[in-house]
């Protein structure tokens, strides 16, 4: 790690000399003190004086904007090291009396990190909330030198979600590194491809490529599993092993990819789901095989999270026989009723389609192309947008056809984080 930390040669911790706990907290002095299942962040990547608010957020860990800016990456060097922090500073004036505030989508069960900018005087309050937003009390602790590590832990069964940081009526801005976390259940990060395929053997062969990247430090440990269009198992032929689930160990800022064989006997046509430890990226990319087996044309997928309401352009045309082709897949635990409109440039509904995705089973995938979904526009051209909404969160992808071929994808949008 290229930090002030390094220079010292010596982890500072706090010694609590004067500390005061109250509530549902107990402080925290060493990040010694977390199991080997936390996790460790920190700000490296990023450019200097880059916002903060979504950073993290891959790890549902969120810093939001406060009346005075959002918190940004601060990046010096001291004696040829490079230094990064997260400072939470005004853009002007004064920076006493504005505590850093950090969200946690992921309750934990403890959460520290290592301060800079601190002096023997400066007080220090870490102040926490669960996830019903009760508080539940703070520490208080005077004292501290730079580099100092503080944390909390808490004894209740829901965690913490929500943390505030603050240095008082120091007029130094509050200033982490290495945010480390415990969390009350770690979780596993989930990311679905809407749609994949194989095969059949010979020329126009579908084969699909799927890549997964590691968009964190750690090393990424999970699987790539591939669904039928019921929510089953769909074995495949992937880098010359057949099966439906392939674990991967991915090195950090590293990628892996699963290719299909393009060879099963009739067209398979599903879904993909990838699960890590991490946060991890993933596209699906479609190749049409010519007879000699080399990829002639290709298009990729992105991933999706899921949603119950999304949004995404489409457009039909009779001339050339453009189409787009729509895959929507229920990644809830719940059988999902959505339905589907069609609204033009001008903003209008003109098409309803609410029997096709109706009673979608766990798992159930769809994939149409639009002059499929609504037989009004089966004759006609079209420019405009599809709309979503459901009871259930579900992944969808719009491709761009032709003739039957893709051409490329175009993702789908949603308010929903």
């Amino acid at each position: 790690m290229t930090r002030f930390f390094r220079i010292t040669g010596v982890l500072m911790v706090c010694s609590l000399m004067g500390s005061l706990a109250l509530g549902q907290l107990s402080p925290v002095t060493s990040p010694n003190d977390f199991d080997s299942s936390s996790v460790r962040l920190d700000f490296e990547g990023p450019s200097n004086g880059a916002p903060a608010s979504q950073l993290l957020a891959g790890w549902g860990v969120i810093f939001p904007r406060g009346e005075w800016g959002v918190p940004v990456v601060n990046q010096t060097f001291f004696a040829g090291i490079l230094n990064t922090f997260l400072v939470n500073e005004k853009p002007s004036g004064s920076s006493a009396n504005q505590p850093l505030v950090i969200n946690l989508r992921h309750p934990a069960r403890k959460i520290g990190f290592f301060m800079g900018a601190l002096t023997s005087q400066d007080q220090v309050t870490i102040q926490a909330y669960d996830p019903l937003g009760q508080n539940l009390g703070q520490i208080s602790e005077t004292g501290l030198v730079s580099p100092a590590f503080l944390g909390v832990e808490t004894s209740s069964d829901r965690g913490i979600a929500k943390l505030l940081l603050s240095y008082g009526s120091s007029e130094s801005a509050e200033r982490i590194d290495f945010l480390q976390l415990e969390y009350k259940s770690r979780p596993l990060f989930e990311t679905y491809l809407a749609q994949v395929g194989d095969g059949p053997p010979g020329a126009g062969s579908l084969q699909t490529t799927v890549v997964v990247s590691n968009l964190t430090n750690s090393t990424a440990m999970g699987e790539l599993a591939f669904f039928d269009e019921a929510g089953q198992p769909m074995q495949l032929l992937v880098n010359g092993t057949m099966g439906s689930t392939f674990d991967f160990n991915i090195e950090s800022f590293s990628g892996n990819s699963f290719v299909t064989s393009g060879t099963s006997p009739s067209v398979k046509v599903g879904w993909a789901k990838i699960s890590s430890n991490v946060p991890v990226g993933g596209t699906a990319v479609f190749g049409i095989l010519g007879a000699d087996g080399s990829v002639e044309t290709e298009a990729g997928v992105g991933t999706s999270a899921g949603s119950s309401y999304s949004i995404g352009a489409v457009q039909k045309t009779i001339e050339g026989s453009f189409d787009s082709g729509i895959a929507v897949v229920n990644i809830s635990n719940q059988v999902a009723t959505a339905r589907i409109d069609a609204i033009d440039q001008d903003g209008d509904l003109v098409a309803i389609n609410d029997q096709l995705l109706r009673n979608l089973q766990p798992g159930e995938h769809v994939a149409r192309f639009l002059s499929q979904i609504f037989e009004d526009l089966a004759d006609q051209d079209f420019d405009g947008t599809i709309r979503i909404t459901g009871n259930a969160p579900l992944a969808a992808v719009i491709l761009r056809t032709a003739k039957g071929k893709v051409l490329s994808s175009l993702p789908v949008g949603s308010t929903e984080e």
